[in-house]
């Protein structure tokens, strides 16, 4: 069961800056990020329950390559994935919190 997904601007912001970084690090490191950002996008749409609830109404997709977490919401009812946060395991764990309370 697939569904629609959208980016708020937030996580667009996060994904943006991330693969600037990893961009000045390498070209090739940059665009193995942003592969491996629409590799798990895809996965989470295609089978969106699959990942356990972390948070409220949150759940987390680990990445496999980087150090990195996609938080998102799934509406049922409107078939469509919300990815909210794009998050840096090695931040605050409140700084998570905060974010994922807006």
């Amino acid at each position: 069961m697939g569904c629609r997904f959208v980016i708020s601007p937030g996580a667009a912001n996060q994904i943006s800056s991330a693969f600037h970084y990893y961009t000045t690090q390498s070209t090739k490191i940059g665009q193995e990020f942003l592969f491996e950002i629409e590799m798990q996008i895809n996965r989470i749409a295609s089978n969106p329950q699959f990942y356990r609830i972390y948070y409220k109404n949150y759940r987390r997709k680990l990445l496999d390559r980087f150090p990195y977490s996609l938080f998102y919401i799934y509406n049922k009812k409107k078939l469509l994935v919300e990815i909210s946060i794009l998050y840096h395991q090695k931040q605050n764990p409140e700084s998570l919190e905060h974010k994922l309370n807006q």
